[in-house]
């Protein structure tokens, strides 16, 4: 008896046993395919999303493609012709300031005239990168610039616009110029180096055909435009400082003379006198004479120039009218100016 019970235990564990196994595997089963589910599940939506990508792909006509490849490639080349042209000018401007600049203490000018001046400064030896960048220690620094942009301007490189924006507006521009490269004209334009007022600062005369256009002079640390002819007009320096000014139309004619003003850097008129050419031949005495009154407060109008970039009107009214020996007595009797003229197009730095 106590024997079948034994036997009876033990199959009933062993059934037990089975019936554990048999869930366990059940589980294991339905987890592993629940995994399998969710992986082919992703595998399904990845080979769709790149299915669709393919098929926008191919949606695009070729000649679209070709042509956006086209673009892309022209893009890089025009942005590197342009960067090579002005690296050009500006490395044309640092091999002529590697020079010179380096050596700016010894005594040198370009026309053997005065020593350069020096004066301490940042260590750049011409402009610098903040407020104060049209500032140089001498005029040849910053004349050397302003020719680099006439030349540049006369090669194309630069533009007209871009000189006015300087504050480099040239008499120039009222003839045409910069007129075409293979044209010969731009060969006229000249420069020379001249102390006009004797004060031991040279000014830059930017002439055409030995005629002068432009006056550059050094003021305030800066290079300023202290005259331009006016179109139609004739200008003659003297050799005592002043300038005559000459203007004619049919019916009108004028002469005005000019002394340079040093504590603004620009000439102001001192006397003129004005006429009908058409009687002028028959009636030479038929003349206009007048003298320009000159303030007398400095400050104000260094105070005016400072802010507006101009001498106001004001500073030089038309006063009153004078007799012709007044005129005469306010006029030069000095011998004109002989410049030593160079060409701008071969101007390589001082």
């Amino acid at each position: 008896m106590n024997k079948k019970r034994f036997i009876s235990k033990i199959v009933l564990f062993t059934l037990i046993c089975s019936l554990s196994i048999t869930s366990c595997g059940k589980n294991d089963d339905t987890q592993a395919g629940t995994n399998d589910t969710g992986t082919e599940s992703k595998t399904t939506a990845g080979l769709e999303t790149a299915e669709a990508a393919e098929a926008d792909a191919a949606e695009i006509p070729e000649p679209e493609k070709e042509n956006a490849e086209a673009d892309a490639a022209e893009i890089p080349e025009a942005e590197t012709e342009e960067t090579t042209e002005k690296d050009a000018v500006e490395a044309e401007k640092d091999d002529a300031k590697s020079d010179g600049a380096s050596d700016t203490d010894e005594s040198k000018t370009p026309d053997g005239g005065t020593d350069v001046k020096t004066e301490e400064t940042d260590g750049t030896g011409s402009k610098t990168d903040t407020e104060e960048a049209s500032l140089y220690t001498n005029e040849y620094e910053a004349y050397k610039d302003i020719l680099f942009y006439y030349k540049a301007t006369q090669s194309g490189l630069y533009t007209t616009d871009m000189m006015t924006r300087m504050g480099y507006h040239s008499a120039l521009m009222e003839m045409g110029w910069p007129w075409g490269v293979d044209s010969g004209l731009n060969d006229d334009v000249g420069y020379a180096i001249y102390d006009i007022d004797k004060n031991c600062d040279d000014e830059l005369i930017i002439t055409y055909s030995g005629e002068v256009c432009d006056i550059y002079t050094f003021c305030k640390k800066q290079a300023v435009v202290a005259y331009n002819r006016s179109y139609r007009g004739e200008a003659t320096l003297y050799e005592d400082g002043m300038l005559k000014s000459t203007f004619g139309t049919m019916d009108y004619a004028s002469e005005t003379w000019y002394k340079l003003n040093d504590r603004v850097g620009v000439f102001l008129p001192i006397v003129g006198k004005s006429y009908d050419p058409t009687k002028h031949e028959s009636n030479p005495d038929d003349e206009y004479y007048y003298l320009y009154r000159l303030p007398e407060d400095w400050g104000a109008v260094e105070e005016f120039y400072e802010e507006n970039g101009n001498v106001p009107v004001w500073a030089y009214e038309w006063d009153y009218e004078i007799r012709k020996n007044e005129y005469l007595e306010n006029t030069s009797s000095a011998n004109e100016v002989k410049l030593d003229i160079s060409p701008v197009s071969e101007f390589n730095g001082f």
